[in-house]
């Protein structure tokens, strides 16, 4: 039998972690949901001067 008291919080965080709920980067957000999630995050695959740069141009 488990002592719930023995288990490791990092064990904890894994499982906290496979149930959490997964949204959709197409989510609608803002007051009429005109935007999307993925709108709003960044691009970690540039830098935060490249992507300035790309925003200054769009």
């Amino acid at each position: 039998m488990t002592n719930y008291f023995d288990v490791l919080p990092k064990k904890v965080l894994e499982c906290l972690n496979a149930f959490r709920l997964l949204v959709s980067l197409e989510l609608g957000i803002g007051e009429g949901q005109e935007n999307q999630l993925q709108e709003i995050l960044p691009d970690e695959r540039i830098s935060a001067q490249e992507y300035v740069v790309l925003e200054c141009l769009r």
